[in-house]
């Protein structure tokens, strides 16, 4: 299950709580707008943690979210459907908390910060504040933003 409470905004734009049922809910700067059925655009990502890679194929990740999803059993296309979904946002609808410097996953928090930690966000090969970018797509998923989540823990290479 899958809540969103907006901020004072109203709208897309505002900072809101991403609720993603059982765990904590998940505060963003910036919430979407919308859903809208004009819009349709991919990507592709990948996100390792502590030498785990994040199945997205699985059913707790499939079709979560109206605006940021995945579908038919594929985890490694992302789906967007609204304007203005920030990296961030789209991490927390699959309950994962992340910024530049941490990464919160499974109720873990992995700072760039502890020994031995590495926190990898990027973007197309380059590093993004989560917070702030956008994802960008087309309709085919090899020509849109290619995301990369990565934790890297003493052991885990």
């Amino acid at each position: 299950y899958v809540t969103f409470v907006m901020g004072a905004s109203g709208g897309g734009g505002g900072s809101g709580t991403v609720d993603v049922g059982p765990g904590p809910s998940i505060q963003v700067e910036q919430m979407p707008g919308p859903r809208s059925s004009q819009l349709d655009y991919h990507g592709t990502i990948n996100v390792t943690v502590a030498g785990e890679r994040v199945d997205f194929s699985g059913q707790r990740y499939q079709l979560n979210d109206e605006r940021f999803h995945f579908e038919g059993g594929n985890g490694r296309v992302w789906h967007g459907h609204a304007e203005d979904i920030t990296l961030e946002f789209a991490m927390a609808t699959v309950g994962i908390d992340v910024n530049e410097t941490a990464v919160t996953f499974r109720g873990t928090t992995y700072r760039e910060s502890d020994p031995g930690t590495e926190v990898v966000v990027e973007v197309n090969g380059e590093p993004v504040d989560p917070a702030s970018y956008v994802l960008q797509g087309t309709r085919q998923p090899a020509n849109g933003d290619r995301i990369h989540v990565a934790v890297v823990t003493d052991g885990t290479g």
